[in-house]
Order: C-alpha cells, then sequence, then structure tokens
C-alpha cells in the first residue's frame, strides 16, 4: 500500500475515495449501458429482465433485513440476561454486607 495514502489528511483521502467510487461507477455505467440495450432490446420480454433483477434485490435485501432484527434480538436478549446476573451478584453481595 502506498505510503502516501496514511500521511494525507482524513477529508482529502475521503474526497478522493468518493470521486474514485463514483468515477468508476459513472465509466462502468458509460461502458456497459450501450451493451445491455442491445441485449435486452433484442429480447421480446425486456420487462421480465428488469422484473427479476428488482425480485432478486427484494429477496436479498427481505434476508437481510430479517437477519439484522434476529441478530440485534439476540443482542439484545443477551445483554438483559447479563444485566440480571449482575444485579441479582450485587444484590447476593449487599446481602451478604
Amino acid at each position: 500500500m502506498p505510503d502516501w495514502i496514511y500521511e494525507s489528511p482524513l477529508g482529502t483521502l475521503a474526497v478522493l475515495t468518493a470521486i474514485t467510487f463514483v468515477g468508476v461507477a459513472w465509466l462502468g455505467t458509460v461502458l456497459i449501458r450501450p451493451i445491455l440495450r442491445i441485449f435486452v432490446r433484442s429480447r421480446s420480454g425486456g420487462d421480465d429482465a428488469v422484473g427479476n433483477v428488482l425480485s432478486s434485490f427484494g429477496v436479498l435485501y427481505g434476508i437481510l433485513l430479517g437477519l439484522t432484527a434476529v441478530a440485534a434480538y439476540q443482542n439484545w436478549s443477551q445483554m438483559d440476561t447479563n444485566v440480571t446476573k449482575e444485579a441479582s451478584t450485587l444484590i447476593s453481595l449487599f446481602q451478604s454486607v
């Protein structure tokens, strides 16, 4: 990894990273769009391709959302268990003293 990345200020690095990623996205859009346009227009069911892409995205997004909710609930449940254990330990310590 080049050393100038570690020596550059954070704001400059953030702007450079944003410009790089946006530039790559634009370049990919400009280069790939004509190829995809020919591919989609040559088929009679162009709307089917768009529908398949959107449904695939929806399924993956739904799975991600569900897994995030499960992870959040598990973290909350574990935190609740830890708080209960700590409270019971403090109660027993108070009663011992």
